[in-house]
């Protein structure tokens, strides 16, 4: 584990970043109604969540690995591993 990043400002920013990677990606399960399963299949999505419920900071190796630039004013940005739906 590394030092220890707090990308998202808020929970807003947080949803906001998912809608515009986890929700376009065929990571993330989607019910038959289009809307996401409990499952999260993808590490960084689930490091994400396990940091909304502590202080908002994640392992600074899955910022990085989301694309993360430590740019505290950026408020979206694509994330790489992103798979995008089809």
């Amino acid at each position: 584990m590394t030092e220890r990043q707090r990308p998202f400002y808020c929970g807003s920013q947080v949803a906001d970043w998912q809608a515009r990677n986890c929700l376009r990606c065929q990571k993330m399960p989607l019910d038959e109604d289009g809307y996401p399963t409990p499952e999260t299949p993808c590490d960084i999505d689930r490091e994400i969540l396990v940091g909304m419920f502590d202080d908002g900071s994640i392992d600074g190796d899955i910022a990085r690995r989301m694309g993360w630039s430590g740019n505290v004013d950026e408020y979206t940005w694509d994330c790489p591993e992103r798979v995008p739906r089809v």
